[in-house]
């Protein structure tokens, strides 16, 4: 229990606005961090105000530890609603955005005040923690060195309302936050177009988290793409404008890495290559989102198929299966043209590329690209070899449903391929029960 606020005038002269939803212990922690941190005198004046944004859990245990804190309520779904919720319920002048989950360093209500009148708009420092012990997930490896860049993010004219200083002044003659977009960014923006002022207050520092998993970190990462799309679609050229950022987050992959590479943030090569793996996926897995933004809804499309095998032996096996394809469109894929003679199918060549050939690499991504976006399959199947892995993460990007078949004259192990495969595909299948089994594959037969 902490000591109760010093008597607060009937309007404070600050009003810390801190919006929750079903994260009790983070915001015990932050308001604790907030209040023992702070001297008596450091207090006076001020109101801290929890904007409860449709918690399923009690509130009675975190009301009880602080009495002194209003607790209010925004039934409207986001961190836009709440914040402007908490900003209506006061009259202070001045105005103090805080996370739920972020932890102000001692002090920070006098670096509040130190830094209050640098500018209209003060955007605090974030530095990163984790809550776990030793040794980071990919998740917190990748978050250490790439979230929460608040001086880039200043010098773009913008800070995060995870620790965001302004005036009751600036907010209304701005405007509210505005929801399904980056509230805090496009609000900073918002303002600076009208003459407002910002600055990157370093002194005033909070601690957030790193997401721990895979999931929080793809959620994120979900939400703030479709928030950027919807701000950017009405655009000129928007679509065209999202594809070629699509690329580039996904081209952004190779220079990023050395920064997680030279990272003084990470211990030893385990992180590295952690972060460097969650930088690849995360980075791709955005493309692909944006991608299929850029495509967006169109009318409704019978399901199709696009099967990619090289030569020899995988055409053959493709072959046998062709029939399971029953009347859904099938388009082929190969690297050898005269296979698409000998069976008569209709096939398009690609490049081959394997191990001893990858100076073809490039050329077959391209072109099984402009395939993918052509074609927009529905499903995606091979049965190897490298070109047809390619084919499967590229199809990822766009949405399908992705399978693969290792060979059947892969009888002691499953290939190369099939092994890289097995990780971006939704369906991998060995032809051998064994094989399967030893490699985490399913088995439903063989083909041959």
């Amino acid at each position: 229990m902490v000591e109760p606020l010093l008597a607060c005038p009937a309007i404070p002269e600050a009003a810390i606005i801190i919006p929750h939803l079903d994260d009790i212990s983070r915001l015990m922690c932050c308001l604790d961090a907030l209040f023992t941190g702070s001297k008596p005198e450091d207090l006076r004046g001020i109101a801290v105000i929890v904007v409860d944004n449709g918690s399923t859990c009690t509130l009675a245990t975190i009301r009880a530890a602080f009495p002194q804190v209003r607790f209010i309520s925004e039934a409207r779904r986001g961190a836009a609603h709440a914040r402007n919720r908490g900003a209506a319920a006061s009259s202070a002048p001045y105005l103090w955005f805080l996370d739920a989950d972020c932890r102000p360093m001692p002090g920070w209500i006098r670096a509040a005040r130190q830094s209050r009148d640098l500018a209209d708009i003060v955007a605090g420092d974030v530095t990163l923690f984790d809550e776990t012990p030793p040794r980071r997930s990919g998740t917190q490896a990748f978050e250490t060195v790439f979230a929460f860049d608040v001086a880039r993010y200043a010098r773009a004219g913008f800070g995060v309302t995870a620790n965001l200083l302004t005036t009751r002044e600036m907010f209304d003659r701005t405007g509210p936050f505005r929801a399904d977009r980056p509230e805090d960014k496009d609000w900073c923006l918002r303002a600076r177009a009208l003459g407002g002022t910002l600055c990157h207050a370093p002194t005033l520092r909070v601690a957030h988290p790193t997401r721990r998993c895979w999931r929080d970190l793809h959620q994120k990462w979900r939400r703030l793409t479709d928030e950027a799309w919807h701000e950017s679609r009405n655009r000129p050229l928007a679509r065209l404008r999202w594809m070629a950022r699509a690329v580039l987050v996904a081209a952004s992959v190779g220079p990023h890495a050395v920064r997680v590479i030279t990272s003084d943030r990470l211990n030893g090569p385990t992180e590295r290559a952690r972060a460097l793996a969650t930088l690849s996926r995360i980075r791709l897995t955005r493309a692909g989102w944006m991608i299929r933004q850029a495509l967006g809804p169109s009318a409704p499309r019978p399901k199709s198929i696009l099967a990619v095998a090289s030569g020899g032996g995988h055409w053959q096996q493709l072959m046998q299966i062709r029939e399971s394809f029953g009347d859904h469109p099938a388009y082929y894929l190969t690297t050898q043209p005269g296979l698409r003679a000998e069976t008569g199918t209709a096939a398009s060549l690609i490049p081959d590329c394997n191990r001893a050939g990858l100076r073809n690499l490039p050329r077959t991504v391209i072109l099984l690209s402009w395939h993918m976006i052509r074609r927009r399959p529905s499903v995606v199947i091979s049965t190897g070899a490298l070109p047809g892995v390619i084919a499967l993460i590229l199809a990822r990007m766009i949405g399908a449903r992705t399978i693969w078949i290792d060979s059947v004259a892969n009888a002691e192990r499953m290939s190369m391929s099939g092994r890289l495969a097995r990780h971006v595909s939704h369906l991998c299948l060995a032809q051998w029960e064994h094989v399967a089994r030893e490699a985490g594959a399913d088995f439903a037969g063989s083909v041959l």
